[in-house]
């Protein structure tokens, strides 16, 4: 895919990716959004030391100082409108991902240590910044067809009850699926084992509402290190914190084996 094939920001797929934001925000409690916005945070600075070794003109100090100003600004067009000026002005996608919304991220955490801005501006940045990446995101997977029978399938941190995720595993592999199962992993562990293989489908099993917080962490994580995979939600987590769940905006819910089957044969049979 080259970017004469990809416009960096469709003002829809902008718009679609800020109203969820704000669906997330009042869906979730005042801990499990701050525990994103910090997530938001912590992923992209690391993105930010990749930037390092790509070959393209970095994004200068004054230009992340002013995209952080914008970021947290009243009006919510001005970062994107930005962002497109960067990339009409030649910068590639991986330069506007990994140098400016990954340098932004890190200059917000450095103004918040620094006492510069208080936290919920930086939130408020942080989470704008994650709005982008999603928008950027959905255009990635328009040209990324899943053609393999596999996945992945993890508990969400700390969950005890992890016997769900192993049978649905061995009953998806009965049928011709190849299902790797992740359990017992903190949080750290399981982003990095999954963000360094090609597993295109991330299915996520959360035992209740307790796992809200780890699992809108996770789901942050795994959007940034992997923009072009599908992400599944199973667990009792459906069935005590459902709309907080289908706020964090996965690409597909399953509370049995047939729900789980039928999501994973509609990613498999999405336009090629």
């Amino acid at each position: 895919m080259t970017d004469s094939q990809l416009q960096i920001l469709a003002p829809s797929l902008y718009v679609e990716a800020q109203s969820e934001i704000a669906d997330i925000r009042g869906k979730l409690n005042r801990s499990a959004f701050k525990a994103i916005a910090k997530e938001a945070l912590r992923r992209l600075a690391q993105k930010d030391l990749v930037a390092q070794r790509i070959s393209e003109h970095l994004a200068t100090q004054a230009e992340l100082e002013e995209l952080c100003r914008l970021l947290i600004s009243p009006d919510e067009r001005l970062a994107q409108s930005f962002i497109d000026d960067v990339h009409a002005k030649g910068a590639s996608i991986e330069t506007v991902y990994l140098s400016y919304l990954a340098g932004a991220a890190r200059m917000l955490g450095e103004w918040w240590d620094e006492d510069r801005v208080p936290f919920t501006k930086v939130a408020f940045g942080s989470i704008r910044i994650y709005a982008i990446i999603c928008a950027l995101n959905r255009r990635f997977t328009e040209f990324s067809p899943i053609l393999s029978r596999s996945a992945v399938f993890a508990s969400v941190p700390g969950e005890t009850h992890t016997l769900g995720v192993s049978m649905i595993s061995d009953l998806l592999a009965k049928d011709g699926w190849s299902i790797t199962t992740k359990t017992g992993r903190d949080h750290d562990e399981l982003v990095e084992d999954i963000a360094e293989r090609d597993w295109r489908i991330i299915g996520l099993s959360a035992g209740g509402s307790h796992a809200i917080e780890p699992l809108a962490r996770l789901i942050v994580a795994l959007r940034i290190h992997k923009p072009d995979a599908k992400i599944l939600i199973g667990g009792r987590i459906l069935l005590e914190a459902h709309d907080s769940v289908l706020a964090m905006r996965p690409d597909a819910v399953a509370m049995d084996l047939d729900q789980t089957h039928e999501a994973l044969e509609r990613f498999l049979a999405a336009p090629k």
